[in-house]
């Protein structure tokens, strides 16, 4: 039995649980994975339930360590993610929607506002819960488990689920999706107002704000608008016709999407999940032009169960992600992916926009390293199979030998794209 199920864990969970519940918070399937997560990264249970991810702050203040930022996306009861599906930013000093234009302090994560002034006031969330937010696709595995072992449907399935929570006594419960309180609430819709009525908003809350109770509402304006629309339309004059109705696809979509949006003001609370029921590549923060990035690194490790399956369809939805809103991403050619020709690596540049970031991507394959011999490393490390039922995305547990020759692989592929790397940096970068 894995440690992780041992009956001391699962009390420590279930008390980790009705803990938040008896303090008025819903919770979900999520917060059993988070205290999962928690168990892996601490044995020393105080420690982990002292942890929070504002007190990053310290680590990363001084610029000398990479600055982190983690991605889930906030979701409607009832509505598919294909439709609405917005883009959630965390880190260590503030969380918030870039699209709606909103950011928190990270102290208040968990605190209820009306018209962005603090209502009630909550200790911020400890770091595994939102571990388990990030991570919260692994929760759906708890019920896929569950309705492979009950040999049943979804229906039956969350039936046995909510039965369980019942009788623990939680009775605010939500299956999968996270469940924050909505910071949000009682805002106008902010991406549409304009300057003035923002002004007049932060003064607001400044003269009914305790000290350090502050909102951010970014600037965007009637001129921010139009300047944006205009981008938009600079990209897709661009395209060739037969992406064009794509583009007029997108349109559509952000209408629904800003429909949506004006009912998100009025929410107690918002549902978030793993930003992969999207797509399983965090480009959104990164694309903004807030934070304009020259060069992309990108490691797509997803198992998808064999190399003959193309690896570029994340890619693919991050490409009209892009596309939906305006911003430059390189063209990936249609016949980029040719099974009997797999690449340690892609680069997609755009030679003629120096604007349009570089992307460099790695696949996980192995093509080359079955050839070469490498001292100390046995024939394993060359035959190893990423895409073997060791490394699925639902196996926590490997072995050493395991582990070792796909982190091996990982770094023999990437070695070669050294040299074409510090080749683009030199001319997109330095």
């Amino acid at each position: 039995m894995s440690p992780l199920m041992r009956v001391k864990r699962i009390v420590d969970y279930r008390k980790a649980v009705q803990k938040k519940h008896f303090d008025g918070l819903i919770v979900s399937l999520v917060d059993i994975w988070g205290e999962m997560i928690g168990a892996v990264f601490s044995r020393d249970l105080e420690r982990k339930e002292r942890s929070r991810l504002s007190h990053q702050q310290k680590a990363v203040r001084s610029g000398d360590l990479p600055f982190p930022i983690y991605t889930a996306v906030h979701v409607r009861e009832g509505v598919s993610s294909d439709t609405f599906a917005e883009w959630v930013e965390f880190t260590p000093f503030e969380y918030g929607i870039r699209d709606f234009k909103v950011f928190s302090p990270m102290e208040d994560i968990a605190s209820q506002r009306i018209n962005g002034m603090v209502t009630t006031r909550s200790k911020e969330f400890n770091l595994s819960f939102l571990q388990g937010v990030w991570g919260s696709a692994f929760a759906a595995a708890i019920e896929r488990w569950a309705g492979a072992l009950l040999n049943s449907n979804e229906s039956l399935v969350m039936w046995v689920l909510n039965r369980a929570i019942e009788w623990s006594g939680l009775s605010h419960w939500r299956p999968l999706a996270a469940v924050l309180p909505n910071f949000m609430k009682g805002i106008p819709a902010l991406p549409t107002c304009s300057r003035r009525i923002q002004m007049s908003l932060k003064e607001a809350f400044a003269d009914h704000c305790p000290p350090g109770d502050r909102l951010e509402l970014s600037s965007i304006d009637d001129f921010d608008k139009e300047e944006s629309d205009a981008k938009r339309k600079k990209v897709e004059s661009s395209l060739p016709t037969d992406q064009k109705t794509t583009q007029e696809g997108h349109a559509t979509k952000r209408g629904e999407r800003s429909r949506l949006s004006l009912q998100v003001q009025q929410n107690d609370h918002m549902m978030v999940v793993d930003a992969g029921v999207d797509f399983n590549l965090p480009f959104p923060p990164l694309l903004r032009p807030e934070r304009p990035t020259n060069v992309f690194l990108v490691f797509d490790f997803s198992w998808y169960g064999s190399q003959t399956v193309s690896p570029f369809q994340e890619l693919l939805k991050a490409k009209d992600w892009a596309a939906e809103h305006g911003w430059k991403f390189p063209n990936i050619p249609d016949d980029i992916f040719n099974p009997n020709n797999l690449k340690e690596y892609y680069i997609l540049e755009d030679c003629e926009d120096p604007e349009c970031p570089v992307v460099v991507f790695f696949p996980l394959c192995n093509v080359s390293r079955r050839t070469v011999a490498i001292a100390g490393q046995d024939e394993g490390f060359a035959k190893v199979d990423p895409f073997s039922d060791v490394y699925s995305t639902f196996n926590f547990n490997y072995k050493t030998e395991d582990f070792d020759r796909l982190h091996e692989l990982c770094r023999f592929n990437t070695s070669l794209a050294v040299e074409a790397i510090r080749s683009i940096i030199a001319r997109r970068v330095v």
